[in-house]
């Protein structure tokens, strides 16, 4: 029922269309990222602070003893195995510490930022106020 309250009322104020430029506002934009690999430490904790919203990503080689465990955002984890990679893809909002452990060899580590688009916003609403006006 709340799910339709608010279809009914978003169908009043959005267009398909613009439902859908909104809705991609929090995907992961491939393009841009920040390479922490260098910066990471295998076997002990690590730190980072998200600049922006966005996704942060680590995973190991793979092999024996090898894994990843993220927390202190959306906690998650992931062993590796023999030829078997452990990755963790973990949503973060602006100014989170994320905290990180990834066991055995250090494949990568990055922050993906989100699509964002706070101006295309703006312009939405913007556009709903004039026509209230």
């Amino acid at each position: 029922m709340l799910k339709n309250i608010l279809s009914l009322l978003l169908s009043k104020f959005y267009s398909k269309q613009e439902s859908e430029a909104v809705g991609h506002q929090a995907m992961p934009k491939l393009s841009q990222y920040i390479d922490l690999t260098s910066n990471a430490t295998a076997n002990v904790e690590n730190t980072y602070v998200a600049p922006t919203d966005g996704y942060f990503v680590c995973a190991t080689k793979g092999g024996e003893w090898s894994g990843v465990n993220v927390w202190g955002t959306l906690d998650a984890g992931a062993p590796g195995a023999s030829g078997i990679q452990g990755k963790v893809f973990t949503p973060c909002v602006k100014g989170a510490s994320v905290h990180y452990i990834i066991y055995g060899t250090i494949h990568l580590v990055r922050f993906y930022k989100t699509i964002g688009g706070y101006k295309l916003l703006r312009a939405l609403f913007c556009k709903e106020v004039a026509y209230v006006a």
